[in-house]
């Protein structure tokens, strides 16, 4: 039976690194491990310099409410998920992945993440996107994954680039940067 990237998207757990496992965000919401944490996460992860580049219905996220609208909202766009500590189940950021053409039956994703402020500069976001990369060459139905960065924002970059991602040439709104990683 041919691997689908849907059924694949959808699993449970998407992969795991040394100190993070991704989640399905369906998962975290029916899991009793994260009943009382969840929502709460997301008013820790969106805070106002985390979420300064990202759309404005991202940002000012203040109430239990507009926490779990934004939730739903991003189960709606696309595959979402929690980037989840594996030694305290703390939900420490989302990864979000959206698979935008077919290039000769693969599938090139655009792929978004945002990481709890306290984790920055601790190797996190680099053992993220290795683990992600890793997962891509294992389904064997991924082409590239491509990712717009903020010009400014270097941290991000550095975790890119150390994963092999590579700045592209396309055109991104004047204070982005599109980088991308063939698999």
């Amino acid at each position: 039976m041919a691997k689908s990237l849907t059924g694949i998207l959808s699993q449970n757990c998407l992969f795991t690194s040394n100190r993070v496992s991704v989640l399905n965000w369906n998962h975290i919401e029916s899991a009793l491990e994260f009943e009382h944490s969840r929502i709460q996460s997301v008013l820790q992860i969106l805070t106002p310099i985390a979420t300064k580049a990202v759309p404005e219905d991202w940002q000012n996220i203040k109430s239990i409410n507009e926490a779990e609208s934004w939730i739903q909202r991003r189960k709606i766009e696309g595959n979402f998920y929690g980037i989840v500590l594996s030694e305290t189940t703390e939900i420490i950021g989302f990864l979000f992945l959206y698979p935008v053409k077919d290039v000769e039956d693969l599938v090139q994703l655009r792929l978004g993440y945002l990481l709890r402020e306290e984790v920055w500069g601790k190797g996190i976001g680099t053992e993220l996107i290795n683990g992600l990369v890793e997962w891509a060459r294992h389904t064997e139905l991924i082409a590239s994954i491509a990712g717009g960065v903020e010009k400014e924002n270097l941290g991000s970059i550095r975790v890119l680039e150390k994963n092999g991602f590579y700045k592209s040439k396309e055109e991104m709104p004047a204070q982005m940067y599109l980088y991308k990683v063939k698999i």
